[in-house]
């Protein structure tokens, strides 16, 4: 029935996109106005169905449930299967084992032997090379970096930010220490 009384504005509003004139305005809000009443009947038929499934032999637990559902919290879900780390130590054990080198032909196993070194040696280069994101933050960073910030619920760490915004220049030293190290 609502899906109906939507079709039937959607229907009415490109007649007026059309051909805009005072009685298909007219028209349009009368849809509109019939929609709204039909979709706040089927609400509330709804909401009355869904208060009749609860009795005086439903259990608190499944009427708390229920009403953390409605209000869109939605229950825990159990889990996929019995025993979800087992299988998920099993699952691992089968993808190393299928995604180990020892799976790949005997000439693509010589070959990686071969290139080892040359890869060895490509890794302690680049790490030698001082790269930009290696750098220490700067004072200037950190303060950009609060400007930009607003309070919100804190981290685990349970430090709002209002506590970091306030914390004045010793703070601010503290602070960039703690994020350089």
């Amino acid at each position: 029935m609502v899906r109906e009384h939507n079709h039937r504005v959607n229907l009415h509003r490109k007649l007026y996109k059309k051909r805009p004139n005072p009685n298909n305005l007219r028209l349009l809000q009368e849809v509109v106005a019939r929609a709204r009443q039909v979709s706040l009947r089927a609400k509330e038929d709804k909401w009355l169905e869904w208060c009749a499934t609860f009795s005086q032999h439903t259990s608190l637990g499944q009427m708390w449930r229920s009403v953390r559902t409605a209000s869109g919290a939605a229950p825990p879900r159990l889990a996929a299967h019995p025993h979800p780390q087992q299988e998920a130590e099993r699952l691992a054990t089968i993808f190393t084992s299928r995604g180990s080198s020892n799976q790949l032909p005997l000439h693509t196993r010589r070959t990686q032997q071969q290139l080892q070194p040359h890869h060895d040696e490509a890794v302690r280069e680049a790490m030698e090379v001082d790269d930009m994101t290696d750098r220490p933050f700067s004072l200037q960073e950190l303060q950009q970096a609060k400007r930009r910030g607003r309070d919100t619920a804190t981290g685990a760490d349970g430090v709002p930010y209002s506590m970091l915004a306030h914390a004045g220049p010793a703070g601010d030293a503290t602070l960039l220490a703690t994020l350089n190290a």
